[in-house]
């Protein structure tokens, strides 16, 4: 699994939770045959890079308490590693393995919007044909869903509100002011569907219910799961966008 742009490796972490549970509840007993899920953080920023191996070697990760269960044999590890996304993508040698599973949350919106092509194209190249997905948290999301915003705490109800008529609800991103820069489910589909984008099909898309979000982002964000395909399916990723 890739997370690129990981800052922290708050991400990192959650998921190397959550595929460890899932390990445990498949094989009880531990069983040392089952794949080991590796996950990879990119990050361009070295300082980034030292903070995150530190916050994930800190027992506030709780890859700590993974490591002294697992022992010598653990079914998830993490990595992180200084990176240049585009420049891996690109320059990929003959033996580089897709991932078959990645995860994109601020990292989309963090680039200027002349890149987004170029950002998905990248993910074409690093993702598997057929089975790789490629998870999209949308944020911040234009217009924004509001889902469960009415049952936010009453400050942050107030602050969402007040961002009516800022730069989250500027239809045109590339006259908005970033990052974050504005971003929707249809620049998602514009960049992954079209011609000049890459090879993917919807699987799901869903608003996240505010109480969901971090502090400040509720109401503001959509989760989408595009799969990496190897043929064009344009028409029938239309069908299905058009009726959300």
């Amino acid at each position: 699994m890739l997370v690129p742009g990981c800052g922290r490796g708050y991400d990192i972490a959650s998921f190397a939770r959550a595929a460890a549970a899932s390990a445990s509840s498949s094989s009880p007993s531990g069983d040392s045959k089952n794949k080991k899920t590796v996950i990879t953080g990119w990050d361009y920023v070295p300082e980034a890079v030292r903070s995150a191996k530190e916050w994930l070697e800190s027992p506030e990760s709780g890859l700590a308490e993974l490591k002294r269960r697992n022992g010598s044999s653990p079914l998830v590890a993490v990595e992180v590693e200084q990176a240049d996304f585009f420049q891996r993508a690109f320059s990929s040698s003959p033996s580089f393995i897709p991932f078959t599973l990645a995860f994109d949350y601020t990292f989309f919106c963090a680039l200027p919007p002349p890149r987004r092509e170029e950002w998905a194209r990248a993910y074409s190249r690093l993702l598997a044909p057929g089975k790789g997905l490629l998870i999209t948290l949308v944020f911040p999301c234009v217009p924004p869903p509001a889902l469960g915003v009415d049952e936010l705490p009453r400050e942050e109800r107030e602050a969402f509100q007040a961002s009516f008529g800022t730069r989250e609800l500027v239809e045109d991103a590339a006259k908005a002011e970033g990052p974050p820069w504005p971003v929707s489910l249809e620049e998602y589909k514009r960049v992954l569907l079209s011609d000049k984008g890459a090879l993917f099909e919807l699987v799901s898309c869903e608003a996240v219910p505010a109480k969901l979000s971090h502090r400040g982002r509720g109401g503001r964000e959509m989760i989408a799961v595009w799969r990496r395909t190897t043929a064009r399916k344009a028409n029938e990723n239309d069908e299905k966008l058009s009726a959300l």
